[in-house]
C-alpha cells in the first residue's frame, strides 16, 4: 500500500448498512414529509423521495424532488424526535481500518442530530482523529469538497497522500476527485460500480493492498 498520510471515510453504506435503520426509526421524518406534501409531489414521486431518504441526505432529497420550504422545514424538525432503541453494527470488516496506517477522518452528510445518533450507537467515535458532519444548504458534493479541503489545509497534507473511501460516486468520490485525492469506491451490497473512482474494493481488507 502506498504511504497515505490520511484516509477520509464515509459513514452510511461504508461503515454500516444504512438499511438497518428501520422504517419505525425513520417514521417521524417520513410522516412529516407526507403531511406537508399537499399536492406538491405526485404519489409516485413522493414514494421515490421517501425511499431516497435512506440513501442520500434530506437536503439532497429536498433539492432532487423540489420540496417546498415547508416540507424541508417540517422534515428537519422531525429529526430531533428520532431514536434508535436497538444496537447498530458496523460491517464485519470494519475492524480492518484500525490496521491501516494514516490519520483517520469520518466525513458524512445529513442531519447533525441523526448522524451523531448513529455514530454514538455504533460506538465508533474514538476511531477517528476528527468527525465532520455536513449539514447545510450546500449539496453533499459541495459540502464534502469544502470539508476535505479544510482537512488538507489543517493537517498540511499533500493531496496525493490522501485517500477517500466511500460508496457514493456523486458525493465523497466526486469530492475527492475534484481535489485530486485518491478515491476508492467500496462496493457494498446494492452499490453500483462507478468508473469515476480510482480504485474499487469490496472490503476494507483490500485497502492494505492498494498500490
Amino acid at each position: 500500500m502506498r504511504n497515505y498520510k490520511a484516509i477520509i471515510y464515509d459513514l452510511d453504506n461504508t461503515m454500516f448498512p444504512a438499511d438497518t435503520i428501520t422504517m419505525e426509526v425513520a417514521q417521524p421524518v417520513l410522516n412529516a414529509i407526507r403531511r406537508s406534501n399537499g399536492d406538491i409531489l405526485s404519489p409516485q414521486l413522493l414514494e421515490e423521495a421517501l425511499a431516497d431518504c435512506y440513501k442520500i441526505s434530506i437536503r439532497d432529497v429536498a433539492k432532487k424532488y423540489c420540496f417546498s420550504q415547508n416540507m424541508l422545514d417540517e422534515a428537519l424538525k422531525a429529526f430531533s424526535t428520532m431514536q434508535i432503541d436497538y444496537q447498530l453494527h458496523p460491517y464485519s470488516d470494519y475492524h480492518c481500518i484500525r490496521q491501516i496506517p494514516g490519520i483517520r477522518f469520518l466525513v458524512t452528510s445529513g442531519n447533525t442530530y441523526f448522524q451523531n445518533l448513529k455514530i454514538s450507537n455504533l460506538g465508533i467515535q474514538n476511531d477517528f482523529q476528527e468527525i465532520y458532519i455536513h449539514d447545510d444548504e450546500d449539496s453533499s458534493f459541495e459540502g464534502k469538497v469544502k470539508i476535505f479541503q479544510s482537512i488538507q489545509d489543517k493537517y498540511h497534507l499533500n493531496k496525493q497522500r490522501v485517500m477517500v473511501v466511500g460508496d457514493n460516486p456523486s458525493s465523497e468520490i466526486a469530492a475527492g476527485n475534484k481535489l485530486k485525492m485518491t478515491t476508492v469506491q467500496i462496493l457494498r451490497e446494492g452499490v453500483l460500480k462507478s468508473d469515476s473512482a480510482n480504485f474499487h474494493i469490496s472490503s476494507f481488507i483490500e485497502l492494505k493492498h492498494l498500490k
